[in-house]
């Protein structure tokens, strides 16, 4: 978990990372701003993609490390997703549009249409305004090579 003033990250990430200060700095600005900051798609796809460990943390030398227990779960996939959602039900949904018939050990991820799950296990479906996405529990780590795949094939779905 990291713990900085918005100032502090900044500086940080212009001095270690300057390619992704300037792009997310552009996307800033272009941004249209209101209620919600509402930033250009291909403002962010412009952004490189780096973690924050490998950009800043790992780099920087105001780094300070602090043992604690805050009870987080990094929720950085489906799979965790699903663990974190589940609480006692066997199956996890973050829709109010979805319904488990002998089904198992299954996540939905909801957008606006109905999804029912019928004797099936291990699933994780995820809908979007756009397209909906299916694949096995436990191979959530492959979302990454989806997304490119979809971004080569089928920009227009992200």
């Amino acid at each position: 978990m990291f713990v900085f003033s918005a100032g502090t990250f900044l500086d940080e990430l212009s001095s270690y990372a300057p390619e992704v200060f300037t792009a997310a700095a552009r996307t800033y600005e272009r941004a249209e701003k209101g209620d919600l900051l509402r930033p250009r798609p291909e403002d962010m796809s412009a952004i490189p993609s780096i973690s924050i460990d490998y950009a800043v943390m790992e780099k920087s030398k105001r780094v300070k490390v602090v043992a604690c227990d805050p009870g987080w779960s990094d929720l950085g996939s489906f799979d965790a997703l699903y663990d974190e959602a589940r609480g006692d039900a066997d199956n996890a949904a973050l829709a109010d549009n979805a319904m488990f018939l002998n089904s198992r050990r299954c996540l939905v991820v909801g957008g606006e249409k109905p999804i029912i799950l019928e004797g099936v296990e291990d699933l994780i479906v995820v809908q979007t305004d756009e397209t909906t996405l299916i694949m096995r529990r436990g191979q959530s780590q492959n979302v990454r090579d989806v997304l490119k795949a979809v971004a080569d094939r089928r920009p227009d779905l992200l």
